[in-house]
C-alpha cells in the first residue's frame, strides 16, 4: 500500500490532471471575459455623448395651477370641417 501512496504523490492520476485542466481553462475563459467586458465599457464611455445633460436634478412639484383648457373633441364628432385643425382626443386603443 506504501507504494500506491508514493505513486498517487508523485504522479496525479488522470482524474487529477483532467480536473486541473479543467480549472485552467475555466480561469483563462473568466479572464477572456472579463477583459472584453472592459474593452466594450471604456469603448462605451469613450464615444458616448450625455444627451440628458442639464436634465438631472430635483424637478420642481407639479402644483396643477397651469392648467390649460382643452376641449376635446368626440370621435363620432371628427369630420371634414376640422380639417387642418389641431383638436384633442380621448380613447383607448385595443389590440
Amino acid at each position: 500500500m506504501e507504494n500506491k501512496d508514493i505513486n498517487n504523490e508523485s504522479n496525479p492520476s488522470k482524474k487529477a490532471l483532467k480536473k486541473q485542466q479543467k480549472a485552467a481553462d475555466k480561469a483563462m475563459k473568466k479572464s477572456e471575459r472579463a477583459e472584453a467586458r472592459n474593452d466594450t465599457k471604456i469603448g462605451e464611455e469613450g464615444d458616448a455623448e450625455d444627451v440628458s445633460q442639464g436634465m438631472y436634478g430635483v424637478s420642481p412639484m407639479i402644483r396643477s395651477s397651469d392648467r390649460p383648457k382643452r376641449q376635446l373633441v368626440a370621435v363620432k364628432d371628427v369630420n371634414k370641417s376640422l380639417d387642418n385643425k389641431t383638436i384633442w382626443l380621448r380613447g383607448r386603443l385595443h389590440t
